[in-house]
């Protein structure tokens, strides 16, 4: 029994670093932004990727939500653009 737990357990943490390294999989970023939410969508629609922009009203006033579904591995470069674009940017994913 103590095999069998441990050859489990193996396995499980041997999955997680290859799904981890090989990044398959699609995820939803959330992104929330009160500034530049126009232009990041714009940006990353004109690279292909779909984003959906809602409207909302933050503690500071009108914010856009956007979702961006993605590969887990668009999100390298993804991320640094977005930063660039609005440093003040609330990241979800």
């Amino acid at each position: 029994m103590v095999f069998y737990a441990f050859g489990y357990a193996t396995g499980n943490v041997v999955g997680i670093v290859v799904e981890r390294k090989l990044a398959f999989g699609i995820i939803v970023l959330k992104l929330l932004t009160r500034r530049a939410g126009q232009k990041i969508a714009d940006f990353l629609r004109g690279k292909g990727q779909p984003v959906t922009i809602f409207m909302g009203e933050g503690m500071n006033g009108p914010v856009m939500e956007l979702y961006i579904v993605c590969h887990r591995r668009d999100l390298k470069w993804i991320l640094p653009e977005v930063q660039k674009l609005d440093e003040q940017v609330f990241l979800h994913h």
